[in-house]
């Protein structure tokens, strides 16, 4: 199958460069593009859905539309041009080599993230696997990005043919971690492992035994829950249910979940989903009047957009989740707040982001009525945004902003460790380093020269960012280990509501995975709040504790955490959680009258002035004399002997 593909790739692009009439007109992708020597590729799904729109096969297909802009995303694209700007302004790299980015919107859709790959990887005239078919083919570095699990296997697979770089800030799939699978991926979120480890480390020191899990389908859902359930196992932790979020949630499937929820009586859910799934589950938990749930957030949907729905905020009061560790970016607040139009003309998203924060609308945007446009105020680009309320632009939350700041770096670490090289003590064959003058992504161990045409065996750069070993400005090390994976730091936050109905998220612990076994987890117990229900700790446990005196008796067909408590048998003395035969107690004790706890053993002794002790003390003397004189006897004649005559 794989000779036929490349042969139907080869014969495709002689018939359309020999045919220019058959050659199939792109539209262009939208890009956010900025010019460099080297250009690093970025995938970040600004909006988030794609506009889905009929196919009739007789027609060119439109261009692909997206909506709903996600601001939190945006700031990522604000993140990696800051992260640029400082690279271009200090000398990591060589004085005549500067990093360019294109930008892409990858709209949480696996297409779309396919589409600007492609885009990216063939130039922006053609989408030709395998193929460069831009003028001047400028010096492609790496792809930053997807932000979903999904997107990023999804150009991983095309990515890793070649060994072309692929850093992702956000995606947690367990999966991404097989060098077999995907050998050119890593990420700058902490090890996928530790996330579970985090999580049954909160419910043992909560002591909650009987849990939920609600997964996404798809999977990062898939396999994220199951590493899950291992490590609950582990503990001796029991799944109380374990459900499935369709995509998009159905109605029916909503249904089904919230009848688990109700049947099971849990109080804690963990929930390894998107946040794009979880509004409309929220909002049906809502509609149900489901109350006092202590929801365990997994994955980036902590902090997100379901926490800028003020509708969810009640419901979501309480909530505990691991966020990425939040670490400061000296001036990157100054930068956020000096964002304009006019600064960045290039910026396709800009003007869309303009009317988020402002309430105003760009003239010559304007679709609305003209009757009613007297009353629109216009955007003029100087608007003010250090005025922007934090709930709207949040200029403070930087942990995924983070996490691509940190790519971006990596990426010009490998590059200055490149340029470094000298030839003779290079890592390749004979000492050679990359051919630095004429630098490809698809610079290979044997270079074939083929027009157009290039072989992808291995990109020499990606040696060196499996390599990098930094500390960022705020302190932060970056260095991968052997799965390209970090090290998990993360945050432990608690979304807390006021009484005058303000919400925010409130950082309660920090769980460290280079810390020692057993104190990986550091909590602030007092600053959490458990929500309108609970002024302590909430109990989660399938059935409570066995009173003393009786067992626990398993229930057929049921997790072991779930119970009868049957009252001990005769001869047997409770010990916790089960009940022990007489013999496996201590010699010296014996069960009290309610077989509840052990008691030592009463010795008593007999008198001799008691009927009973004279009567045995004549008995034993009265014995003893007969005795002695059966032995007398037979010592004294023991010499004679008797006969006849």
């Amino acid at each position: 199958m794989l000779p036929f593909l490349w042969i139907s790739t080869f014969l495709l692009v002689s018939v359309t460069e020999s045919s220019p009439s058959c050659r199939f007109s792109e539209t262009p992708l939208a890009t956010y593009k900025h010019g460099g020597q080297i250009i690093l590729g970025a995938l970040i799904p600004v909006h988030q859905k794609t506009v889905k729109q009929t196919l009739r096969f007789t027609a060119k297909p439109p261009s692909r539309m997206c909506e709903k802009f996600y601001m939190e995303k945006y700031q990522y694209i604000l993140a990696m041009l800051f992260a640029v700007e400082e690279i271009n302004a200090s000398p990591l790299l060589a004085p005549n080599v500067s990093l360019g980015y294109e930008v892409y919107d990858s709209c949480y859709s696996d297409l779309a993230a396919i589409d600007s790959v492609m885009y990216y990887l063939s130039g922006h005239r053609s989408k030709v696997p395998n193929y460069s078919c831009r003028s001047e083919p400028p010096k492609l570095s790496a792809v930053v990005g997807d932000s979903p699990s999904s997107g990023s296997v999804a150009i991983a697979r095309i990515l890793g043919l070649t060994h072309f770089p692929q850093i992702s800030y956000a995606s947690a799939l367990p999966s991404l971690a097989d060098k077999t699978q995907f050998p050119s991926f890593v990420r700058t979120v902490g090890t996928v492992d530790s996330q579970p480890v985090a999580v049954v480390q909160m419910m043992k020191h909560f002591n909650w035994s009987w849990v939920g899990i609600l997964s996404s389908n798809n999977d990062y859902g898939d396999e994220g829950s199951q590493k899950l359930k291992v490590e609950m196992a582990k503990n001796s932790i029991c799944v109380a249910f374990a459900k499935t979020l369709s995509t998009p949630p159905s109605k029916e499937s909503l249904n089904i979940i919230i009848a688990s929820i109700q049947k099971t009586k849990t109080n804690v859910i963990v929930l390894y989903a998107y946040a794009t799934e979880l509004i409309a589950f929220f909002q049906a938990i809502i509609a149900s009047k489901i109350s006092g749930k202590v929801w365990i957030a997994v994955g980036s949907w902590l902090p997100s957009a379901v926490f800028t729905q003020k509708d969810l905020w009640t419901v979501l009061n309480g909530t505990l989740g691991l966020a990425k560790y939040s670490s400061n970016i000296p001036g990157f607040q100054d930068f956020l707040y000096g964002v304009e139009p006019a600064k960045y003309p290039n910026d396709i998203f800009i003007r869309e982001f303009w009317e988020q924060v402002f309430p105003c609308k760009w003239k010559e945007n304007y679709t609305g009525n003209k009757s009613s446009a007297t009353n629109v105020t216009w955007c003029t680009g100087k608007e003010d945004l250090t005025k922007v309320d934090n709930s709207v632009y949040d200029t403070t939350n930087f942990r995924l902003s983070v996490s691509v700041y940190n790519a971006v770096y990596a990426v010009a670490h490998a590059i200055h460790n490149m340029l470094s090289c000298q030839e003779g003590t290079g890592p390749f064959s004979n000492g050679t380093c990359a051919d630095v003058k004429d630098f490809q992504p698809w610079q290979v161990w044997s270079e074939y020269n083929v027009t157009i045409f290039c072989l992808f065996f291995a990109f020499k750069l990606f040696y060196y960012i499996k390599r990098v070993l930094f500390l960022t400005s705020a302190g932060e090390r970056v260095a991968f280990d052997e799965k390209g994976e970090l090290k998990g730091l993360y945050d432990v936050l608690n979304w807390q509501m006021s009484e005058d109905m303000k919400g925010e998220l409130v950082n309660v612990g920090i769980f460290d995975d280079w810390g020692p076994n057993g104190k990986k987890l550091i909590l602030n117990e007092k600053g959490i709040i458990w929500g309108e229900k609970y002024k302590e700790v909430p109990p989660s446990v399938c059935c409570d504790s066995c009173p003393p005196g009786f067992r626990k008796a398993p229930r057929e067909g049921q997790p072991f955490c779930c119970y009868d408590c049957h009252p001990c048998s005769d001869g047997e003395n409770f010990q916790p959680d089960r009940c022990h035969r007489v013999h496996e107690v201590p010699e010296d004790q014996w069960s009290n009258e309610d077989r509840v706890k052990c008691i030592p053993k009463v010795v008593e002794f007999l008198s001799y002035g008691e009927p009973l002790g004279e009567a045995l003390s004549t008995i034993t003397s009265a014995c003893s004399l007969l005795t002695i004189s059966v032995l007398y006897i037979f010592i004294r004649f023991r010499g004679h002997s008797t006969g006849e005559g």
